[in-house]
């Protein structure tokens, strides 16, 4: 009797393994559908509401991730900070309809600028889900990422070109919100794998360097200033997996890059004396008579003084897809034109300041979610114990985070997406890597039990190596 119950166990196993593994497949598609079907979205050329396709888009992503919760298997692991933050974004994306009917923002509106918000979510929830049914889903995650942003830039470049129209209108229009992201995948992945990375990875970094001259952002010369610092806390603070091998051949490969950059700039100015010349124009108006600047300025203070007008507004906030107006005390001076060169999207969008247009829509109960969710990241991003996914994905996230302070990346669907994988991406720890933090941590405290011992017997201290760990 007892051989038949084992005997029908090991079947039951036998069977149950497939419908598992069919499962983690089906969920891998929809997932590389998903990140399609997000990568290939767009601005429109034309203020409004958006087209058919995009709409299209939306409710074709939102399907998707239906389906992909019910063809879900149930984790065999779980990360707990990732966990608590997949769960408090969703508590906060809930709260938001109840403060849009509140407000009598009107629907469409609504839905066009919390969508973004939603793709967070969802984005966060399917990783949270993957990641617990097998370890490998970490790296896949990461190379779909990577595709889905190079995508991304491709879409939005060739929709921006193939208007028509002159270079001072579709600059506006030909970075993608994610640009930053597959910038700096690329090049983490260029200083760390060197010839490996792929072509592929050097097609997405000379193409970024490319747009981001041709757009004349200057606020991306702050974002790739903060991806270079993330790679040098790598490298001073290495983390376990950076090897002494490794880390000379990302100093030498950094060291090469930025030789062939400066001597490719100056020959290129040389031979082309005139090729500053809209860098130039941008930045002469810098100060307090840049329009762009001053537009952003103005549009943040209004946002802060729908705030203070009554503790209603304070805290629950005005909701998302109300329409803010701006402050005209920093708009004087500033010519009519200027003003809208600046103001290029209607007031019921998103504000290009993420942080003052959290708090205004949310209030102060709910608009600290995504500074404290970014903090949260970063923090756990830098472990020394993070690995190499994590890290590349933090040391992304940081340039983000300085594109977040001058252009909203929550204001579009992809932005919304791709920001939800990186921090899963960065806050995910494996079982392997959590074992490895543990037996590290438990080694450094027998060394001080040890160490406090010595000195109370007046022996020499032992010094922690790592061998020892």
């Amino acid at each position: 009797m007892n051989g038949n119950n084992q005997a029908f166990q090991h079947a039951g196993r036998q069977f149950v393994r497939p419908v598992e593994d069919s499962r983690t497949q089906i969920s891998r598609g929809l997932f590389v559908f998903f990140c399609s079907v997000t990568s290939v979205d767009f601005k429109s050329l034309t203020a409004g509401s958006g087209s058919a396709f995009q709409i299209a888009l939306g409710i074709l992503t939102t399907f998707t991730f239906i389906l992909f919760v019910i063809n879900a298997a149930r984790p065999k692991y779980r990360s707990k900070v990732l966990s608590s933050v997949t769960w408090l974004w969703w508590v906060f994306l809930i709260s938001t309809p109840f403060v849009a009917v509140y407000r009598n923002v009107p629907m469409a509106h609504f839905v066009r600028t919390v969508l973004p918000q939603f793709m967070m979510g969802e984005s966060l929830a399917m990783c949270l889900i993957l990641f617990g049914q097998d370890e490998r889903n970490k790296d896949f995650v990461f190379k779909c990422l990577f595709y889905a942003s190079a995508v991304s830039a491709v879409v939005n470049a060739v929709n921006g070109f193939s208007s028509g129209k002159s270079i001072d209108v579709i600059r506006y229009f030909i970075l993608s919100p994610v640009l930053t992201v597959n910038f700096g995948m690329a090049l983490c992945r260029l200083l760390v794998e060197g010839r490996k990375a792929g072509v592929i990875n050097i097609m997405s970094l000379l193409g970024g360097l490319v747009l981001l001259y041709l757009s004349q952002t200057r606020s991306y010369i702050g974002v790739i200033g903060a991806i270079l610092l993330g790679i040098m806390i790598m490298l001073l603070r290495p983390p376990t997996w950076l090897s002494r091998r490794v880390r000379n051949n990302v100093w030498k490969n950094l060291t090469v890059a930025a030789v062939m950059l400066v001597v490719a700039s100056v020959s290129v100015i040389i031979i082309f004396p005139t090729v500053l010349t809209g860098w130039q124009s941008r930045t002469s108006t810098l100060g307090s008579q840049d329009p762009t600047a001053l537009t952003r300025i103005a549009e943040a203070a209004g946002e802060i003084e729908a705030m203070e007008a009554d503790l209603d507004h304070l805290v629950i906030g005005s909701g998302f897809g109300s329409d803010h107006i701006y402050d005209a005390t920093f708009l004087i001076g500033v010519p009519a034109d200027d003003r809208e060169a600046g103001r290029n999207e209607p007031t019921d969008y998103p504000g290009h300041i993420v942080w003052p247009y959290q708090f205004y829509a949310a209030g102060l109960l709910f608009g600290w979610a995504v500074p404290l969710i970014i903090a949260i990241t970063i923090w756990c991003g830098y472990s020394r114990f993070s690995s190499y996914t994590s890290r590349i994905a933090t040391i992304v996230l940081g340039g983000v985070l300085i594109q977040m302070s001058f252009g909203n990346i929550l204001g579009d669907r992809s932005g919304g997406m791709t920001l939800g994988l990186l921090i899963a991406l960065a806050l995910h720890k494996t079982p392997l890597e959590k074992r490895q933090e543990q037996l590290y941590k438990s080694s450094r405290k027998l060394v001080r039990n040890k160490t406090r011992r010595a000195r109370f017997r007046g022996r020499p201290s032992p010094s922690f190596t790592s061998s020892d760990a």
